[in-house]
């Protein structure tokens, strides 16, 4: 069979569709990127928020014109647990069995395919879908914060971790595949062990990683900051692999917005980790905020707004709150406080252009600057402040080879991107008659 698979959403899900495609070329099958040329065509779906579902509705409407047999998995069919138009088989979460018969090139007669949500996630099977010198690593699934306004309880299950000694044994593997950037991720990665090991166990397992020989960077992502304690700030401060990057995705700063969130952190709390960590030279701290959670009056905003401007964090990402049914805030009659959409359009709108000006500084301070940078594709690469697809990228002139690093002066910025040549290229350049 030639296969055709698309991913929405978030990095979790395309580890799913790596795993996917693990089992898919088992078997005498092969993938292919054209989707009107393909037997069996994959859509991994998201549905955290109604834009989500929407985005994931449309493509199948689009795909389902196809002449390939349709498979709907990923959160979608999870969450709503039921067949879809167009459709010829739903599959939900987990369905390693489903994957490994369609490797084999046998379907089964049920359409409709669903999984309790505390499955036992196996990352082992895997076909990297990103550039080979990077890689996104689970650590674990689930989530157990029930945060008011998240589902990811209700669709992925509880926290579920990952052993030490598996997480390694993949590292290892995913070295010898030539990766060099292992990119650390679970719905909170700070709170990786408790449910296994009784406590918190991120830093050992980055002390751990740091250790894999070949590989030069470690990312982080999703810090939550209610259990992001001073020893895993200490671990990236020494270690030399782990890169000077954190996501802290802290949603609000107003204590009443926190609360009624049930984040378990306070904005004490978060000024005290964001103190400690700008003592870590050349640190880059990205967060993710929320606008029009219920609530969220003038005062809170504004409140959110100063905070935003002071603390002048490096990356800024942005949501805006999307009632789901079946999260706390809607079953508890908090949403009966809700903002307009033209309000929550109109602070986003605000917020947005907070998070362009802070790029756009951390960009400026670094013209002039040699930095090294990871290859990503022909004149295109990463310095250790921007991670795939959520940040910015830096675009080059001179020769550097995919997936090897090199080092960019950096010549201009934008908001989001810089630009730069490379050190020969540059020095070429300087002592080249005119």
């Amino acid at each position: 069979m030639k296969v055709f698979i698309k991913t929405l959403g978030c990095p979790k899900n395309l580890i799913d569709s790596e795993v996917i495609t693990g089992y898919i070329l088992k078997g005498k099958n092969s993938i292919t990127k054209d989707s009107s040329e393909a037997d069996v065509i994959i859509l991994n779906t998201c549905a955290f928020i109604q834009d989500a579902v929407r985005e994931s509705v449309e493509e199948i409407l689009y795909l389902s014109n196809l002449r390939g047999r349709l498979i709907v998995t990923g959160c979608l069919p999870q969450r709503f647990k039921k067949a879809s138009r167009g459709c010829d088989f739903i599959v939900g979460l987990g369905r390693y069995d489903f994957w490994e018969r369609l490797g084999r090139g046998n379907l089964p007669e049920s359409c409709l395919l669903v999984s309790s949500n505390n499955y036992i996630f196996n990352d082992t099977n895997r076909v990297l879908l990103t550039p080979a010198h990077y890689a996104y690593l689970r650590i674990a699934e689930g989530c157990s914060n029930r945060c008011s306004y998240c589902i990811i309880p209700y669709i992925r299950g509880p926290y579920r971790s990952k052993k030490i000694k598996d997480i390694v044994t993949e590292a290892e593997y995913l070295r010898d595949a030539g990766v060099k950037e292992f990119i650390l991720i679970a719905q909170d990665t700070t709170n990786y062990g408790i449910d296994i090991y009784g406590e918190y166990k991120l830093p050992e397992i980055l002390q751990r990683l740091s250790t894999v020989d070949g590989v030069d960077w470690i990312r982080l992502l999703y810090a939550h900051p209610a259990h992001l304690t001073d020893d895993m700030i200490d671990i990236i401060r020494e270690s030399k692999k782990i890169v000077k990057y954190i996501d802290l995705p802290i949603q609000h700063i107003s204590n009443s917005i926190l609360k009624s969130m049930r984040r378990k952190v306070t904005r004490e709390r978060i000024e005290e980790i964001v103190k400690n960590l700008r003592t870590i030279p050349g640190m880059h701290i990205r967060s993710e905020v929320m606008v029009g959670y219920p609530g969220e009056g003038e005062k809170e905003f504004a409140e959110l707004i100063d905070f935003l401007l002071s603390v002048k964090f490096d990356s800024l990402g942005l949501f805006k709150f999307s009632l789901e049914k079946e999260a706390p805030v809607h079953r508890d009659g908090t949403s009966s406080d809700l903002l307009s959409i033209e309000e929550i359009e109109e602070r986003y709108d605000i917020i947005m252009e907070i998070a362009r000006q802070l790029s756009y500084e951390h960009n400026c301070s670094l013209v002039g600057r040699t930095l090294r940078i990871i290859v990503d594709g022909l004149g295109e690469g990463r310095t250790q402040w921007q991670s795939p697809e959520i940040d910015g990228v830096v675009f080059f002139e001179g020769d550097a080879r995919i997936g090897e690093f090199t080092n960019i002066k950096i010549t201009n910025a934008e908001d989001f991107d810089l630009f730069g040549v490379t050190t020969d290229s540059f020095l070429h350049t300087r002592t080249s008659p005119s």
